[in-house]
């Protein structure tokens, strides 16, 4: 997130099987029956609230909203993309929280925020959102025959960026990674900063990995990705600012000879 550094790609050895044959009749995991019979979708939730003293400005929590059959939210009049919420005391004290969610498609998703607070009593900005996405992928081939195993490559990217990261900024970021309702923990990152002083960044895998997944000709599998981010800054007797931005991007590709990989959303291989 804001103060990671990227590393270089790591590759993991041992590939990861899938549950197989009737995979097709597997559900997304994370919208549920929202979904219906969805091949495809994106989807969000999120809260932004800034805090001073006894005010508040707060935008309602929000369950999640999942759009079937859509592959990039950004191209729908439905996407509220910026959310603001402000408190202005009117001399010279304020908090305001500005939250965009910037992309959110199948294959990757982006966030940020721009968060500030200038008070000497107590103050507070915090967002929080959760956006989601799946996809169905196909493996067929003309020439190998049915059941036959083949290689899937993932790889999957976290970046993120923020200027300045003050000791009183706080966030945490998660990916994950279903694939026919199993998480994958070799594809999981989270990135985690308390405020204070002397709070460093606290990291869990890597941000930038390829990993491989084992499935046989006829699978019709369902990939599905999760990007958490909660965030924001508290006050102190010098002015706050947190401007920062988080995403992640999946690229799947077969790396058998002769079989093909089709997306429902049309996305992979990319």
């Amino acid at each position: 997130m804001f103060a990671s550094k990227f590393s270089a790609f790591v590759f993991i050895g041992m590939s990861l099987g899938i549950p197989a044959a009737n995979a097709g009749e597997t559900s997304f995991t994370l919208c549920g029956s929202q979904c219906g019979d969805a091949k495809f979708y994106v989807g969000y939730n999120r809260t932004n609230s800034a805090k001073l003293d006894r005010a508040i400005s707060s935008s309602p929590t929000q369950q999640y909203k999942i759009y079937p059959h859509v592959a990039d939210l950004q191209k729908s009049d439905l996407f509220p993309n910026i959310n603001e919420q402000k408190i202005d005391l009117e001399n010279g004290t304020f908090a305001t929280s500005l939250h965009r969610l910037d992309r959110i498609k199948v294959g990757f998703m982006r966030k940020s925020e721009l968060m500030n607070i200038t008070a000497k009593s107590a103050a507070e900005t915090v967002a929080s959102v959760h956006m989601v996405w799946g996809d169905t992928l196909k493996i067929s081939s003309g020439s190998i025959r049915r059941g036959t195993p083949v290689k899937l490559q993932i790889q999957r990217t976290v970046g993120g960026f923020g200027a300045p990261v003050t000791d009183f900024a706080r966030y945490k970021l998660q990916s994950q990674t279903f694939v026919n309702g199993r998480f994958l923990p070799d594809l999981d990152y989270t990135l985690e900063k308390k405020p204070g002083v002397g709070e460093v960044d606290k990291k869990v895998g890597n941000d930038k990995l390829t990993t491989f997944i084992i499935a046989e000709v006829g699978d019709t599998i369902k990939f599905e990705s999760l990007l958490m981010v909660d965030d924001g800054v508290v006050a102190s007797s010098t002015p706050q600012m947190l401007n920062g931005a988080d995403s992640v991007e999946y690229n799947i590709k077969v790396l058998t000879h002769g079989v093909d990989l089709k997306s429902e959303s049309g996305t992979f291989p990319n």
